[in-house]
């Protein structure tokens, strides 16, 4: 995972008949890392209400584009 990648939430963890499996999309932006006792990344997210950041574990995230 690299700075610029476009992420998803993996949601393989679910079930799709699951209600909720589709309640929710969100697509982001890595935009950096902090490493302090576990490695995260910076992501920006962005869906139809508005914009916002947090710190992900990359293990949860699902690359759909490489920044190259």
């Amino acid at each position: 995972m690299n700075v610029g990648d476009l992420v998803v939430d993996d949601k393989s963890h679910m079930d799709p008949s699951n209600l909720f499996y589709d309640a929710f999309h969100r697509v982001g932006v890595v935009i950096g890392f902090r490493r302090e006792t576990v490695e995260t990344v910076e992501v920006v997210w962005t869906n139809e209400k508005g914009q916002w950041t947090t710190f992900n574990n990359p293990d949860s995230l699902v690359v759909l584009n490489e920044n190259r």
